[in-house]
Protein backbone atom coordinates (compact mmCIF):
# COMPACT_ATOMS: atom_id res chain seq x y z
CA UNK A 1 0.00 0.00 0.00
CA UNK A 2 1.48 3.35 -0.96
CA UNK A 3 2.04 5.93 1.80
CA UNK A 4 -0.76 8.44 0.90
CA UNK A 5 -3.38 5.66 0.65
CA UNK A 6 -2.19 4.08 3.94
CA UNK A 7 -2.54 7.39 5.77
CA UNK A 8 -6.03 7.89 4.31
CA UNK A 9 -7.16 4.45 5.56
CA UNK A 10 -5.76 5.12 9.05
CA UNK A 11 -7.52 8.48 9.18
CA UNK A 12 -10.82 6.88 8.19
CA UNK A 13 -10.44 4.23 10.91
CA UNK A 14 -9.71 6.90 13.52
CA UNK A 15 -12.72 8.96 12.47
CA UNK A 16 -14.96 5.93 12.65
CA UNK A 17 -13.73 5.09 16.13
CA UNK A 18 -14.44 8.61 17.29
CA UNK A 19 -18.00 8.42 15.96
CA UNK A 20 -18.58 5.10 17.69
CA UNK A 21 -17.27 6.52 20.96
CA UNK A 22 -19.51 9.56 20.63
CA UNK A 23 -22.53 7.39 19.92
CA UNK A 24 -21.78 5.20 22.95
CA UNK A 25 -21.76 8.26 25.16
CA UNK A 26 -24.92 9.78 23.68
CA UNK A 27 -27.33 10.86 26.41
CA UNK A 28 -24.83 10.42 29.22
CA UNK A 29 -23.91 13.34 31.41
CA UNK A 30 -21.38 14.29 34.03
CA UNK A 31 -19.03 11.58 35.30
CA UNK A 32 -20.32 9.94 38.51
CA UNK A 33 -17.16 11.05 40.32
CA UNK A 34 -18.03 14.69 39.66
CA UNK A 35 -17.60 16.83 42.80
CA UNK A 36 -20.98 18.45 42.14
CA UNK A 37 -22.79 15.12 42.13
CA UNK A 38 -20.97 14.02 45.26
CA UNK A 39 -21.85 17.21 47.13
CA UNK A 40 -25.50 17.10 46.06
CA UNK A 41 -25.85 13.49 47.16
CA UNK A 42 -24.10 14.02 50.51
CA UNK A 43 -25.85 17.32 51.28
CA UNK A 44 -29.36 16.08 50.54
CA UNK A 45 -28.77 12.89 52.51
CA UNK A 46 -27.32 14.78 55.51
CA UNK A 47 -30.41 16.96 55.77
CA UNK A 48 -32.72 14.01 55.19
CA UNK A 49 -31.08 11.84 57.87
CA UNK A 50 -31.02 14.70 60.40
CA UNK A 51 -34.74 15.27 59.87
CA UNK A 52 -35.31 11.53 60.23
CA UNK A 53 -33.42 11.32 63.53
CA UNK A 54 -35.26 14.25 65.06
CA UNK A 55 -38.58 12.45 64.49
CA UNK A 56 -37.48 10.10 67.27
CA UNK A 57 -37.72 13.09 69.65
CA UNK A 58 -40.19 15.54 68.14
CA UNK A 59 -43.65 14.97 66.74
CA UNK A 60 -46.94 16.81 66.57
CA UNK A 61 -48.41 17.00 70.05
CA UNK A 62 -45.39 16.15 72.20
CA UNK A 63 -44.22 19.76 72.58
CA UNK A 64 -46.59 21.83 74.70
CA UNK A 65 -45.40 25.38 74.05
CA UNK A 66 -47.16 26.50 77.22
CA UNK A 67 -45.06 24.12 79.34
CA UNK A 68 -41.62 24.78 80.76
CA UNK A 69 -38.51 23.75 78.81
CA UNK A 70 -37.78 21.21 81.55
CA UNK A 71 -41.14 19.49 81.03
CA UNK A 72 -40.60 19.46 77.27
CA UNK A 73 -37.12 17.96 77.71
CA UNK A 74 -38.67 15.08 79.63
CA UNK A 75 -41.27 14.63 76.87
CA UNK A 76 -38.48 14.38 74.26
CA UNK A 77 -36.65 11.78 76.35
CA UNK A 78 -39.82 9.74 76.79
CA UNK A 79 -40.46 9.77 73.06
CA UNK A 80 -36.98 8.59 72.06
CA UNK A 81 -37.19 5.82 74.65
CA UNK A 82 -40.37 4.65 72.91
CA UNK A 83 -39.01 5.18 69.38
CA UNK A 84 -35.88 3.12 70.04
CA UNK A 85 -37.39 0.84 72.66
CA UNK A 86 -34.93 -1.40 74.47
CA UNK A 87 -31.96 0.11 72.64
CA UNK A 88 -31.41 3.77 73.52
CA UNK A 89 -30.23 5.23 76.82
CA UNK A 90 -31.77 8.67 77.36
CA UNK A 91 -31.05 10.97 80.30
CA UNK A 92 -32.39 14.42 81.19
CA UNK A 93 -30.58 17.24 82.98
CA UNK A 94 -32.69 20.38 83.36
CA UNK A 95 -33.46 21.47 79.75
CA UNK A 96 -30.97 19.06 78.16
CA UNK A 97 -31.49 15.55 76.79
CA UNK A 98 -28.66 13.13 76.04
CA UNK A 99 -29.49 10.03 74.00
CA UNK A 100 -26.97 7.26 73.41
CA UNK A 101 -27.90 5.02 70.48
CA UNK A 102 -24.85 2.81 70.93
CA UNK A 103 -23.73 0.99 67.82
CA UNK A 104 -27.15 1.42 66.22
CA UNK A 105 -30.85 1.54 67.03
CA UNK A 106 -33.91 1.17 64.82
CA UNK A 107 -35.98 4.37 64.94
CA UNK A 108 -39.66 3.52 64.59
CA UNK A 109 -41.15 6.58 62.87
CA UNK A 110 -38.20 7.14 60.53
CA UNK A 111 -37.83 3.42 59.74
CA UNK A 112 -34.07 3.95 59.77
CA UNK A 113 -31.04 2.95 61.86
CA UNK A 114 -28.69 5.35 63.60
CA UNK A 115 -25.89 4.94 66.13
CA UNK A 116 -23.88 7.34 68.26
CA UNK A 117 -25.18 10.18 70.42
CA UNK A 118 -27.76 12.92 70.09
CA UNK A 119 -27.97 15.91 72.44
CA UNK A 120 -30.97 18.21 72.56
CA UNK A 121 -31.53 21.50 74.36
CA UNK A 122 -34.95 23.09 74.78
CA UNK A 123 -35.35 26.89 74.90
CA UNK A 124 -38.12 29.44 74.42
CA UNK A 125 -38.31 30.95 70.92
CA UNK A 126 -38.64 34.67 71.53
CA UNK A 127 -39.41 35.34 67.86
CA UNK A 128 -42.57 33.21 67.76
CA UNK A 129 -43.45 32.73 71.41
CA UNK A 130 -43.01 29.01 70.91
CA UNK A 131 -40.11 26.65 71.58
CA UNK A 132 -36.90 25.61 69.84
CA UNK A 133 -35.14 22.28 70.25
CA UNK A 134 -31.46 22.48 69.30
CA UNK A 135 -29.98 19.12 68.34
CA UNK A 136 -26.30 18.23 68.19
CA UNK A 137 -25.50 15.03 66.31
CA UNK A 138 -22.48 12.78 66.65
CA UNK A 139 -24.10 9.83 64.95
CA UNK A 140 -23.53 7.14 62.36
CA UNK A 141 -25.94 6.73 59.46
CA UNK A 142 -25.54 4.52 56.39
CA UNK A 143 -22.22 3.36 57.85
CA UNK A 144 -20.85 6.94 57.80
CA UNK A 145 -20.44 9.60 60.51
CA UNK A 146 -22.90 12.51 60.51
CA UNK A 147 -21.96 15.44 62.73
CA UNK A 148 -23.47 18.86 63.25
CA UNK A 149 -26.62 20.56 64.39
CA UNK A 150 -30.29 21.02 63.61
CA UNK A 151 -32.72 23.49 65.20
CA UNK A 152 -36.40 22.54 65.28
CA UNK A 153 -38.73 25.45 66.03
CA UNK A 154 -42.46 25.46 66.62
CA UNK A 155 -44.84 28.29 67.51
CA UNK A 156 -47.59 25.94 68.70
CA UNK A 157 -46.40 22.32 68.84
CA UNK A 158 -48.10 21.46 65.55
CA UNK A 159 -46.12 23.26 62.82
CA UNK A 160 -42.34 23.06 62.59
CA UNK A 161 -39.48 24.78 60.79
CA UNK A 162 -35.88 23.62 60.63
CA UNK A 163 -32.44 25.20 60.35
CA UNK A 164 -28.84 24.01 60.41
CA UNK A 165 -25.62 25.98 60.59
CA UNK A 166 -23.66 22.87 59.65
CA UNK A 167 -24.06 19.15 59.02
CA UNK A 168 -21.07 17.18 57.76
CA UNK A 169 -21.42 13.85 55.97
CA UNK A 170 -18.91 12.11 53.67
CA UNK A 171 -16.69 15.20 53.53
CA UNK A 172 -19.47 17.63 52.58
CA UNK A 173 -20.64 20.32 55.00
CA UNK A 174 -24.17 21.55 54.47
CA UNK A 175 -25.95 24.58 55.87
CA UNK A 176 -29.65 25.42 55.66
CA UNK A 177 -30.75 28.60 57.46
CA UNK A 178 -34.38 27.84 56.62
CA UNK A 179 -35.57 24.37 55.73
CA UNK A 180 -39.14 23.15 55.37
CA UNK A 181 -39.93 19.46 55.63
CA UNK A 182 -43.09 17.54 54.94
CA UNK A 183 -42.68 14.33 56.91
CA UNK A 184 -44.73 11.22 56.12
CA UNK A 185 -44.41 7.49 55.56
CA UNK A 186 -40.78 7.16 56.59
CA UNK A 187 -39.51 10.03 54.47
CA UNK A 188 -39.47 13.79 54.01
CA UNK A 189 -40.00 16.33 51.24
CA UNK A 190 -37.46 19.13 51.65
CA UNK A 191 -37.44 22.68 50.34
CA UNK A 192 -34.56 25.11 50.92
CA UNK A 193 -33.79 28.28 48.99
CA UNK A 194 -30.62 29.42 50.75
CA UNK A 195 -28.72 26.27 51.66
CA UNK A 196 -25.06 25.63 50.89
CA UNK A 197 -22.89 22.57 50.28
CA UNK A 198 -19.19 23.17 50.92
CA UNK A 199 -19.89 26.93 50.69
CA UNK A 200 -21.59 26.66 47.29
CA UNK A 201 -25.23 27.80 47.01
CA UNK A 202 -27.69 24.91 47.09
CA UNK A 203 -31.41 25.00 46.33
CA UNK A 204 -33.74 22.10 47.07
CA UNK A 205 -37.19 21.97 45.48
CA UNK A 206 -39.76 19.38 46.60
CA UNK A 207 -36.94 16.88 47.11
CA UNK A 208 -38.34 13.67 48.56
CA UNK A 209 -36.26 10.88 50.04
CA UNK A 210 -37.12 8.06 52.38
CA UNK A 211 -34.97 8.08 55.53
CA UNK A 212 -33.58 4.63 54.76
CA UNK A 213 -33.33 4.96 50.97
CA UNK A 214 -30.13 5.16 48.96
CA UNK A 215 -31.12 8.29 47.03
CA UNK A 216 -34.04 10.74 46.60
CA UNK A 217 -37.00 9.65 44.47
CA UNK A 218 -38.51 13.01 43.47
CA UNK A 219 -37.76 16.72 43.22
CA UNK A 220 -34.61 18.58 42.26
CA UNK A 221 -31.38 19.99 43.67
CA UNK A 222 -29.34 22.83 42.19
CA UNK A 223 -25.75 23.43 43.26
CA UNK A 224 -24.79 26.87 41.91
CA UNK A 225 -25.90 26.39 38.28
CA UNK A 226 -25.61 22.59 38.25
CA UNK A 227 -29.11 21.11 38.50
CA UNK A 228 -30.27 17.50 38.79
CA UNK A 229 -33.76 16.03 38.90
CA UNK A 230 -34.57 12.80 40.72
CA UNK A 231 -37.10 10.19 39.61
CA UNK A 232 -38.95 7.25 41.13
CA UNK A 233 -36.25 4.82 39.95
CA UNK A 234 -33.30 6.89 41.24
CA UNK A 235 -33.09 4.99 44.57
CA UNK A 236 -32.55 1.75 42.64
CA UNK A 237 -30.50 2.98 39.69
CA UNK A 238 -28.79 6.14 40.92
CA UNK A 239 -29.81 7.80 37.65
CA UNK A 240 -30.62 11.52 37.59
CA UNK A 241 -31.48 13.94 34.81
CA UNK A 242 -29.43 17.06 34.15
CA UNK A 243 -30.79 20.40 33.00
CA UNK A 244 -29.62 19.57 29.47
CA UNK A 245 -31.87 16.50 29.41
CA UNK A 246 -28.92 14.13 29.56
CA UNK A 247 -28.73 11.53 32.30
CA UNK A 248 -25.94 10.54 34.64
CA UNK A 249 -25.51 8.48 37.79
CA UNK A 250 -24.89 9.52 41.35
CA UNK A 251 -21.77 8.24 43.12
CA UNK A 252 -22.17 4.67 44.34
CA UNK A 253 -22.32 4.02 48.08
CA UNK A 254 -21.75 0.88 50.13
CA UNK A 255 -25.01 -0.99 50.42
CA UNK A 256 -26.53 0.75 47.42
CA UNK A 257 -26.15 -1.78 44.63
CA UNK A 258 -27.19 -1.01 41.08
Amino acid sequence: MNRPRRFAVLAAIAAGSALIGAAAGCGSGTNPSSPQLHDIEAATRALNRAIGIQTAFVTTGNIDTGATPQIIANALANRVRAEAAGCVTATVSDVNVHADLGTGCALATASMHAGGTVDATVAPDTATGGMTVSFTFAVTVDGQPLAGNLDVSTPNGNAFSYASSGLTLDGTTTTAPLLTAGIAAGGATLDAAHATANNTPLVLAALHERFAACYPDDGSATLATFAVTFASDTPQTGTVTLASGATTTLPARTGCLR
